[in-house]
C-alpha cells in the first residue's frame, strides 16, 4: 500500500474513533441529565433559544453548564 493512502487511511480511522467518542460521550450525558420539569420556572416547550436568552442574561438564573442543542428535550427529560 501507498504510504499516502496508508496516511489517508489512518485519518479516517482516527477521525472516525473521535466521532464516536465524543458521539457517546454526548449520549452518555443526556442519560443523566436532570429533567427540566423538576426546577420551577421551567416551561418545557421552550426553545433552546430562549433558555440561553434567561441564562445569559443574568435573570436570577445560573450559567449554563454546556453548549445549547437544537432543543432542551435533546437531553433533559
Amino acid at each position: 500500500m501507498p504510504p499516502l493512502m496508508r496516511r489517508a487511511l489512518l485519518l479516517v480511522g482516527l477521525f472516525s474513533l473521535l466521532f464516536l467518542l465524543i458521539s457517546w460521550g454526548v449520549i452518555a450525558y443526556s442519560l443523566f441529565a436532570p429533567p427540566i420539569s423538576s426546577v420551577p420556572d421551567h416551561p418545557r416547550a421552550g426553545s433552546a433559544s430562549q433558555c440561553l436568552a434567561c441564562h445569559a442574561g443574568g435573570n436570577n438564573a445560573p450559567a449554563l453548564p454546556h453548549p445549547t442543542f437544537p432543543t432542551c428535550g435533546f437531553c433533559h427529560r
